[in-house]
């Protein structure tokens, strides 16, 4: 395959599962490589520029690792900022944070920034649902950390007994590094 001028080359496994991906074959090489655990899951993602020519599995560096819970949802995928950090917590990644319901939902996400064993909240999601597993609300806080301001956005959905939804209710706050919050509502049916 060519893309933008250049050879891209797939490689697979012996379950037919992308282990590498190489962009360029002279000049600025990028290699990228996928790790998996025992039951298909991606769990590393590794990646590195070269001058030229192939580079070797144990010179790439770690971008992004993946983390499941006893139950195979995805607990945490954790971006590392300086390239390959997992043995020193100094190291300052992005870490996404799933939390999930009885069945199975998404009902929350975080965005934290983790240096060593501090951890700053950067974004969050919320989402909640009723029985038939529709949206019924939802949030998010975005947390700028002092350097702009801070938001703040709750949703609300309305259905009809078919299903159809009926109302959507979105409540803003925006609240300035310095200076008084402000809260704009809008609704919708």
């Amino acid at each position: 395959m060519i893309q933008d001028g250049k050879p891209v080359n797939y490689s697979y496994n012996g379950v037919g599962e992308l282990v590498a991906m190489q962009y360029g074959n002279t000049g600025s090489v990028r290699t990228i490589a996928y790790g998996y655990d025992a039951m298909g899951r991606p769990v590393e993602v590794r990646s590195a520029m070269a001058g030229a020519g192939t580079v070797e599995p144990e010179n790439l560096k770690t971008v992004k690792t993946y983390h499941y819970g006893a139950n195979g949802d995805l607990n945490e995928a954790v971006e590392y900022l300086d390239f390959d950090r997992k043995a020193n917590l100094q190291g300052t990644t992005v870490v996404e944070k799933y939390s999930y319901d009885s069945l199975g939902r998404v009902t929350e996400l975080e965005y934290v920034k983790r240096a060593g064993e501090t951890e700053t909240l950067l974004e969050k999601y919320t989402q909640s649902y009723d029985g038939r597993s529709y949206a019924t609300g939802g949030s998010y806080l975005a947390d700028n950390m002092g350097d702009q301001e801070d938001l703040s956005v709750s949703r609300t959905y309305g259905y009809d007994a078919i299903g159809r939804l009926t109302s959507t209710g979105i409540t803003e706050v925006s609240t300035p590094v310095s200076g008084t919050s402000t809260t704009k509502s809008r609704s919708y049916s």
